[in-house]
Order: structure tokens, then C-alpha cells, then sequence
């Protein structure tokens, strides 16, 4: 193959020198060919192929690797990129497999004809992959949504081939129009990823690909995707599932019978369209809902919970109401926001509460209180405070900092509270009055653990009113 991609050089024979003499002391080229291809998986891809001119030995032992690693910043001598992949693909040893093709594009310079390149890639590996299969081209080196339109639509067209055999396929490609395969199946792929890519058929062929040809996917993550109002899966293999940034998302629907871990990230807060999501998902561990509707749609997304696990661990979520029960509650709160929110929010019900609170040099205790009051089954409390800026707001007439936060006026019940956390602890007087508020509400807690963000152990004054608020059995770490 020509240095710049272009095209194949003839192989010659310069096994260590002309003469005789010479040739009897290559003695690299006498190694077996599992050696010869552990030296090789050393070297850059372009720089493995090049050895093909060594001798008649190398000529076709990079066509043997176990991995073709296709990456511009390694060849920049490389002129064609594009025409190295093909060429390097074409020339593969037709006996073996491709067990991993990964390729990474970085460089303006080297994207060329990025449909081009990618369709032509995924035409050669397709049949061939028994691994992986990943095609990276950055948003530097391409990005077709800022590509003026044209009346060449086939131009931004990337019509996805089947990969029978590969197990994990990752495609980041900006703006190109992915069209999923009609036919065939990826009958042992595990894994997929998909960013960057927009659909022109609203979903369906997304859907259709996980739900019908995916008969062993346990791992889908779409990430930045366009053109998918609605996302039916129907994936019983399904164990994970992201979906985060799908732009224009209106309705989710999830049927997958052995899914464990769920995360829904600004997807539905995308459109000004009515919105709903209906999951099946019996045996669900952990859900993250980062979302909400659209700023000025009044009525809300529609939630159906046929089948919410009823063993759900972990629940991460910021429209909390169509939620009901959860072991583990985890909260992120930026403290002092300027209305009541977080009083009106009903909290599912949670035997354990992780609350992450930004003080934002105001007070925490009248919102920590707040929320104490809506756990009245909790066992475990979580607390980690962060004293850093990053949502400031100036105190406002109806700033949280201005409400109530004694624990016995607010009628708070923590009879099952038992180990208090708390981390990044300041020593300030609302912190202090906080953490004697639950000690005098708590009357079996058996064990306290405070981490200061200072490095400084709270003062002896203070853990002496603490340990007169506390039973003899209860233990203090610091």
C-alpha cells in the first residue's frame, strides 16, 4: 500500500541485505507467525502494514492482526485516510476473522468523503467482525449539520449494514442521515452505541433494529440523536439502557423483561410536543430521570409504571411525583432557590436518602428539614455539602434561609432513623443546629459519621451536646 493510502506497493525482497551472508542473519523473518504479529500489534496500523516490503516472510503478516486500529493522528503522512482503510479492509486475509476494527477520525484533514469513508468500512467489516466494531469520526473532523443543505440528500445518507457477528458496534458520526438495515440481523451483538447521527424516519428504524434484530443486545446507549419522536424497544436481553440528549423524543416505550439500570437524560425537555413514556421493566434496579417537560408545556409528560420493579434499589430523578418507592432516594438540591418547590414535591417512598446540597452561601437546614419530613420510614441519611458558588442567588424575601428549620417545631418523625452520614461538613452554626435537630428527633440512632471539608474535627463542645442527645449505645466517627 503507498504511503499516502492511495494505493499498493509492490512488495520487495531486502530480508537484511543483499548478499548471502546478510540474509542468514534476518533472523526476525524465521519467528513464528505468533510472534511476528505480537511485534507488529507494537506499531501503529499504517506502520504494521508497511513491513509488507520487508520480505516475502512479512508480506501478508498484517493481514493476520487481531486488531485493526485505524487512527489519522498515528499516520500523518497519510494524504487519503479514507483510501488507507479501504485498501487495508480489501486486503485482509480472506481465512481469517476480524476479531476488532476500530477507527478514529480526529482531523479535518483526514475525514475527506466522511459518508464515503464510513459506508465503505462498514460494507467491508460488516460480514467479517467477530468483536468489536467502532467508527469515531470527532465533531473537529466532521459535522454535517453545519453543512449547508444541497439537492444531493444521498450525500449525508449512511445506509447501516447487519454485523452478524460482531459483538459491541459504537458509531459517532455528527449530522449524517443513519439508516438502520431492512434485512438481516446482529444475532450476537451485545452492546451498542450510537451518537451524533440524526433519523429521518422518526424512530422507526432504530426500534425496529433493537427490538427484531438484536436478539442479544444487553447494553444500548443513544447519546445527541436527532429525528426520533418515538423509541419503542421491545428487547428482552436488555440489561442497560441510556438514552440522553435524543432531540425531539415525544413518547418512550420500553417492554425488557431483564432490564436492571435505566437513565433517561434531557430527552422529553427537547420538544414542545405532548410527551409520554409507558415502561415494563419488572426486575429495574436503578433509574435516573434527568428530565422534565418542555419549560412551557403545562401539562406535563405522561408516566405509565406497568411494571416498575417493586425491588427497586436506587432511584436518581428530578420529577419525582409519578415515582412510589425506592431503597435507595438520591437527591441533588441547589440550596436558597427563590420559590417553594421542593415543598410541594412528594418524595416515593425510600428507606435510605442521599441528599447532595450546594449551599451557595446560604442556609441548608430549612430545606434539609423539609425533606426530613416527607421520610418518616428513612433508616439511613446521606448528607454531602458543597460550600462552593455555582448557582448563587442573593437572600430573597422568600428565601429558604428565612424558613423554620428546629426539627421539633416542624413536627419532624425519624423514629427509624439509625446512621446519619454526613460529609463536607463546615462547622457553621446552621450545621451544627441541623445535626442537633436530627439527634433530637432520632431517638434510636445508633451510629453518626461526620467528614469535615476543612479537615478539622468538630469541636469538642459540640460533640459533647451531641452525645447528651444520644444513647449510650450510640458511636460517634469523625
Amino acid at each position: 500500500m503507498a504511503l499516502d493510502g492511495s494505493g499498493d506497493v509492490p512488495a520487495r525482497d531486502v530480508s537484511g541485505g543483499g548478499d548471502e551472508e546478510s540474509r542468514h542473519h534476518d533472523r526476525i523473518s524465521y519467528l513464528p507467525d505468533s510472534l511476528l504479529l505480537q511485534i507488529l500489534m507494537l506499531l501503529p496500523l499504517v506502520e504494521a502494514v508497511r513491513t509488507c516490503v520487508l520480505s516475502r516472510r512479512w508480506r501478508v503478516a498484517w493481514t493476520r492482526l487481531p486488531r485493526l486500529a485505524f487512527d489519522d493522528d498515528a499516520a500523518p503522512r497519510v494524504s487519503r485516510f479514507g483510501n488507507l482503510v479501504d485498501g487495508v479492509l480489501r486486503g485482509y486475509a480472506d481465512d481469517v476473522d476480524m476479531p476488532d476494527v476500530l477507527i478514529s477520525v480526529r482531523r479535518l484533514s483526514s475525514a475527506g468523503d466522511a459518508v464515503r469513508l464510513a459506508t465503505s468500512a462498514a460494507r467491508l467489516a460488516a460480514g467479517r467482525v467477530t468483536a468489536r466494531f467502532y467508527l469515531y469520526l470527532s465533531y473537529a473532523a466532521v459535522n454535517l449539520y453545519n453543512d449547508v443543505e444541497d439537492e444531493n440528500a444521498a450525500a449525508t445518507t449512511l445506509q447501516l449494514p447487519c454485523f452478524p457477528r460482531a459483538t459491541e458496534f459504537a458509531l459517532t458520526f455528527m449530522g449524517v442521515d443513519l439508516r438502520m438495515p431492512n434485512a438481516g440481523t446482529f444475532a450476537k451483538l451485545t452492546k451498542m452505541f450510537i451518537r451524533g447521527v440524526r433519523f429521518t424516519d422518526d424512530g422507526e428504524g432504530i426500534s425496529t433494529a433493537v427490538s427484531r434484530r438484536c436478539p442479544c443486545l444487553e447494553v444500548l446507549l443513544l447519546h445527541r440523536v436527532r429525528g426520533v419522536k418515538m423509541l419503542a424497544l421491545l428487547a428482552q436481553s436488555l440489561l442497560f439502557l441510556r438514552v440522553s440528549l435524543v432531540m425531539q423524543l415525544q413518547r418512550l416505550q420500553v417492554v425488557a423483561g431483564s432490564l436492571r439500570e435505566m437513565q433517561v437524560h434531557r430527552c422529553f425537555s427537547r420538544t414542545t410536543a405532548p410527551t409520554s413514556m409507558l415502561l415494563y421493566v419488572p426486575v429495574l434496579e436503578e433509574l435516573h430521570w434527568e428530565d422534565y417537560p418542555y419549560p412551557h408545556d403545562d401539562a406535563g409528560i405522561n408516566i405509565s409504571l406497568c411494571g416498575l420493579s417493586s425491588c427497586l434499589q436506587k432511584l436518581v430523578i428530578v420529577d419525582l411525583q409519578h415515582f412510589h418507592r425506592a431503597d435507595t432516594l438520591r437527591l441533588e438540591i441547589p440550596i436558597a432557590l427563590a420559590d417553594d418547590a421542593e415543598l410541594k414535591v412528594e418524595l416515593p417512598y425510600h428507606s435510605e436518602l442521599e441528599l447532595i446540597v450546594y449551599t451557595n452561601q446560604h442556609k441548608i437546614g430549612p430545606t434539609i428539614v423539609n425533606f426530613l419530613k416527607k421520610s418518616s420510614c428513612l433508616r439511613k441519611l446521606t448528607l454531602q455539602i458543597y460550600h462552593g458558588e455555582i448557582y448563587y442567588t442573593p437572600c430573597m424575601s422568600d428565601c429558604n434561609c428565612r424558613r423554620p428549620s428546629n426539627g421539633r417545631r416542624q413536627n419532624i418523625s425519624l423514629v427509624s432513623l439509625k446512621w446519619v452520614v454526613i460529609n463536607g461538613f463546615g462547622g457553621t452554626r446552621d450545621e451544627e443546629s441541623l445535626l442537633c435537630s436530627i439527634m433530637k428527633n432520632a431517638k434510636g440512632l445508633s451510629k453518626v459519621s461526620i467528614a469535615s471539608s476543612t479537615g478539622v474535627n468538630p469541636s469538642e463542645k459540640l460533640l459533647r451536646k451531641l452525645r447528651g442527645l444520644s444513647t449510650a449505645s450510640c458511636t460517634f466517627d469523625y
